[in-house]
């Protein structure tokens, strides 16, 4: 039995195109409803794959996924990584959809309290002047916001089908169930000109170009929290400066912070992992789904939370090793 989630998607069509004055008369609890239709449909499929995974005797172990360091090596695998079947990269990115669209259902549900919020203040002839400008705005935007999502939730489902179905027929090759997509074409490279976020909620050819751009959130934040002196007493009044062409790149800093032997802290694998990917689909032009820009949107917000942390008791070893493999300098201002 294939996945159920494909029904899903018309009950999102009602959302679409409505009318402020319809509001009324529209059922906004169908969309929590649907959230948890969601995640029943989710372990249902969970199950139907765990079971074939048995009946064929492979190893695939989905308690193991819930590990992020886990996850991203069988969805990011790199040249140094021992071979892996087809069957546990479908898997993982099945997995990363699945949690994607259960996160995506549960935010569209909660959006319309504050859209009729909004909107009721608005149509208040009693309020101020400001107060109705204001929420004809967030009402706006709001209203965009809820639809940015129905179109993601949409896309995430088809692309959730087709890693369940890919997933199958790895698993078992005897099975030859048909994908909705049957390629995906590269795009070009015009999307990367916004924000993550903004580009996937704008729902046109942009959402699909935010992967590119989470390269660069790690590649500052790395760089930017780690070369700041400000929070170092004996490094006041002097700066960091390259001591060949250029600035250690991220890879460069991951490389020391394992050398530390502190890379379980800072979780350089994925960082590694993610910055390699980035510059992959950016320099090939490769199109990236909506489930995979949300999910690894998510894990690098963590990740950098994460890193700024841990510089708070480390950051000075890290430079030390810098300055030590000649990467760096510190200098007066």
């Amino acid at each position: 039995m294939l996945s159920r989630m494909m029904d899903t998607i018309e009950r999102y069509s009602k959302f679409e195109n409505m009318l402020p004055e319809e509001f009324e008369n529209i059922d906004f609890n169908e969309l929590l409803q649907i959230h948890e239709e969601i995640k029943t449909i989710s372990k249902e499929d969970l199950d139907n794959l765990k079971n074939i995974i048995a009946k064929n005797n492979k190893s695939i172990d989905f308690e193991q996924y819930r590990d992020i360091e886990f996850l991203i090596k069988k969805g990011f695998y790199n040249a140094n990584d021992p071979s892996q079947g087809l069957d546990q990269f479908y898997c993982a990115h099945w997995y990363m959809s699945s949690f994607t669209l259960e996160m995506l259902s549960h935010t569209i549900s909660t959006l319309p309290d504050s859209l009729l919020e909004f909107y009721k203040i608005y149509k208040d002839t009693n309020a101020s002047l400001f107060d109705r400008k204001s929420n004809f705005n967030r009402f706006v935007r709001t209203w965009h916001d809820i639809y940015g999502y129905k179109i993601n939730i949409q896309n995430t489902i088809y692309q959730y089908y087709d890693l369940f179905v890919r997933a199958i027929n790895e698993i078992d090759p005897k099975r030859k169930e048909t994908p909705y997509h049957a390629a995906k074409s590269d795009s070009s490279p015009e999307g990367l000109i916004a924000a993550v976020k903004e580009l996937i909620l704008l729902g046109n050819r942009g959402r699909v170009e935010g992967f590119a751009l989470l390269r660069s959130v790690v590649e500052i934040h790395l760089t930017r929290s780690l070369f700041n002196l400000n929070d170092i007493p004996k490094y006041n009044g002097k700066k960091v400066v390259a001591a060949t062409n250029y600035l250690p790149s991220v890879n460069a800093i991951c490389r020391s912070i394992d050398r530390l032997k502190l890379e379980s802290e800072f979780h350089t694998d994925i960082i590694k992992r993610i910055y390699d990917w980035g510059s992959i689909i950016s320099h090939r032009g490769f199109q990236t789904d909506e489930y995979i820009t949300w999910f690894i949107r998510d894990v690098i917000i963590q990740i950098c939370s994460l890193f700024t942390v841990n510089l708070r008791q480390h950051k000075e070893k890290i430079l030390n090793d810098l300055i030590t493999c000649g990467q760096i300098k510190i200098i007066n201002k």
